[in-house]
Parts: structure tokens; C-alpha cells; sequence
């Protein structure tokens, strides 16, 4: 059984230039930069998860 997709509203406010770099090239990978730091995905509840561990990491 597959799962849905979800659409997301995904953006961060982050004034660390190294930090907000790695982030937004995170979210690039997995949807569409709409404004600076506001970006647009279908996701997965397993791809969200994944995504939320990540940014924590950064």
C-alpha cells in the first residue's frame, strides 16, 4: 500500500548563514523554494519525518 502525499508549507527563519544555507539546500532537494526561505512540497508522512530529523540536525 502506498503512501499519500501532503501538500506543505515548509519555511525557517534562521540568521546563521552556514546553518540557513544547508537548511535551504535540504529543502531543495525535496520541493520548491516559492520566496527566500518559504518553500513548497508533497510529502510523505515517512519523507516529513525524515525532513523534521534532519533540520534538527543542522
Amino acid at each position: 500500500m502506498s503512501e499519500g502525499r501532503s501538500f506543505y508549507v515548509l519555511a525557517y527563519d534562521i540568521s546563521d548563514d552556514r546553518r540557513r544555507l544547508k537548511l535551504a539546500r535540504l529543502m531543495e532537494s525535496l520541493g520548491v523554494r516559492v520566496q527566500g526561505s518559504v518553500f513548497e512540497a508533497y510529502l510523505t508522512a515517512r519523507e516529513l519525518e525524515h525532513l523534521l530529523r534532519r533540520c534538527r540536525k543542522i
